[in-house]
């Protein structure tokens, strides 16, 4: 227990006044040292002066009086089980988290094993098991309903922005994009460390028909890119880049880089071009 007034933290229940013993586990109700856990975890407030504590590896609930130390069983039975029913009754197998709902009626609990959440009802004193359930396809609006990928970044949130010039497609056109970092003389990409880059795209304005990802294991061959208007619009296209480097001497760095193309889309007219536009992602690094 933890005093919020001066910081100090005091055993309430379970161990042994000697804190170097760590074989003083068991499963005994009682009182401050008297009684014994194994492997508690969860616990959360029971009424306005109690605590509840999931007794994991003893596959119980008990109870905790702050007041007066004591410590008593009020769910499980000692050994794995999967069983609803009367608070006598019921059986978990090494319970983890718990949580009392705003009203104070009822006690949620992890049943970690059995991969269930079950429900204590404080006024009949019975255990239920929490139903689960997930939406099927068919049962969203549309697929734009289920959880977007989060996009994870190569770079530090600090990389160093490369602005490039804005460039004008048509709907469908191509644009050709090339990589060409260089790096200063006698110095040269780290073997064996993950340099390497990926395309960031925000909206649907334009598309990626090459490879999104790869990585950089030296700067004679680096990639060339291909995207394509989707629609009309205005986005930016961006490519960043982690690189890792050293100099003959065994200096080594690293390094950022987030390039920012600037495109606008623009509707078809009666003959478009058939014409790719090129871009250059150029960069030296100092």
């Amino acid at each position: 227990m933890i005093s919020l007034q001066d910081g100090s933290v005091k055993a309430l229940v379970g161990g042994e006044r000697d804190p170097m013993n760590l074989f003083a586990y068991g499963d005994v109700d009682g009182k401050g040292v008297d009684a014994k856990l194994q492997h508690p975890l969860g616990v959360a407030m029971f009424g306005e002066d109690q605590v509840a504590v999931a007794d994991s590896y003893n596959h119980k609930v008990k109870l905790i009086n702050p007041s007066t130390k004591t410590c008593t069983t009020i769910l499980g039975q000692g050994e794995p089980g999967n069983r609803c029913g009367s608070a006598t009754d019921a059986a978990f197998n090494e319970p983890g988290g718990l949580a009392l709902d705003p009203t104070g009626q009822y006690l949620y609990i992890a049943d970690t094993n059995n991969h269930s959440i079950k429900v204590y009802d404080l006024s009949t004193k019975e255990v239920a098991e929490f139903p689960v359930i997930f939406p099927t396809l068919t049962e969203l609006d549309c697929t734009d309903s289920l959880p977007q990928p989060v996009f994870k970044r190569l770079t530090p949130a600090r990389a160093e922005l490369v602005t490039l010039e804005q460039l004008n497609l048509l709907e469908g056109q191509l644009l050709l994009c090339h990589l060409n970092i260089q790096l200063p003389e006698h110095w040269h990409l780290t073997e064996g460390a993950p340099s390497a880059w990926q395309i960031w795209l925000e909206d649907d304005v334009t598309e990626c028909e090459s490879p999104a990802k790869g990585s950089l294991t030296d700067l004679v061959h680096q990639p060339w890119l291909e995207f394509r208007g989707r629609r009309t619009g205005k986005t930016d296209i961006k490519l960043e880049c982690m690189l890792y480097y050293c100099d003959d001497i065994g200096t080594c760095r690293m390094k950022g880089l987030v390039f920012v193309q600037p495109v606008v889309i623009f509707k078809r007219d009666a003959h478009p071009s058939t014409e790719s536009v090129q871009s250059d992602f150029t960069y030296l690094v100092q």
